[in-house]
């Protein structure tokens, strides 16, 4: 395979889902807290490409996505941002994803499901 990009980024991409939240607090006496939550391709592969081809470099990606809605998401997202995906790894489990509790204040707090790709092994012919 022959790269002819200006940057490759190696690393994991995949779909964040942040909540932000009202209240300083989370009110548990209560079923339902209202908050506004957005789904965004991210992580830091994800963040990474989509930085580099918004500076204007040709960017390729290379890393583990599932064959799932959020798989299909960070495809879409990158084929309209100008970003090659080589190689089409899969990582069975489905695409990484991250649920992102965002306080009014910008404290954060991250729950990362990052799938089975920490034990995926590519074939170094692909």
């Amino acid at each position: 395979m022959t790269l002819t990009s200006d940057v490759v980024v190696v690393g994991n991409a995949g779909v964040d889902t942040n909540v932000y939240l009202r209240t300083p607090e989370i009110n548990f006496s209560v079923e339902a807290n209202f908050t506004e939550n957005i789904d965004s391709v991210g992580q830091a592969g994800g963040f990474a490409s989509r930085l580099y081809s918004h500076l204007g470099d040709k960017v390729a990606y290379l890393g583990f996505l599932g064959e799932d809605p959020a798989g299909d998401l960070v495809r879409v997202v990158f084929q309209k941002e100008g970003i090659d995906i080589p190689c089409r790894w899969c990582d069975p489990a489905g695409t990484a994803r991250s649920v992102n509790l965002v306080y009014p204040n910008g404290n954060r707090k991250n729950f990362y499901d990052g799938k089975s790709h920490m034990d995926q092994e590519i074939d170094p012919v692909d």
